[in-house]
């Protein structure tokens, strides 16, 4: 079905963000990226927790927010040349660039 295809889809992106090693220089436990010019993936935070946005190879969060676990967690579709960030209820529009959300430890 669709939701596991999903769910399949988020997992693999995990584990390729895990061997990649795309923004390494930050600490935290990879969650959902976003790839410049990609299909956007929105999913739900595992667990409760801080979670932090980071460009690639940049240290400094560009978003922290606290989330509850089942809340929603990702990227959507915004106009040409940007990508919306999703953290809970709420939504900021970014450059489109390659992004992801940390669970921070």
């Amino acid at each position: 079905s669709g939701l596991m295809l999903r769910t399949l889809i988020a997992a693999v992106a995990v584990l390729a963000l895990g061997l990649a090693g795309c923004s390494n220089f930050t600490s935290g436990q990879p969650v959902v990226k976003y790839e410049k010019g990609k299909s956007p993936l929105l999913l739900e935070a595992p667990i409760t927790g801080t979670y932090a946005l980071y460009s690639t190879f940049d240290n400094t969060p560009k978003l922290t927010v606290n989330l509850e676990q089942g809340d929603r967690l990702g990227f959507e579709a915004a106009q040409t040349g940007a990508i919306k960030v999703i953290a809970g209820e709420r939504s900021w529009e970014m450059p489109d660039a390659t992004y992801v959300w940390k669970r921070k430890p």
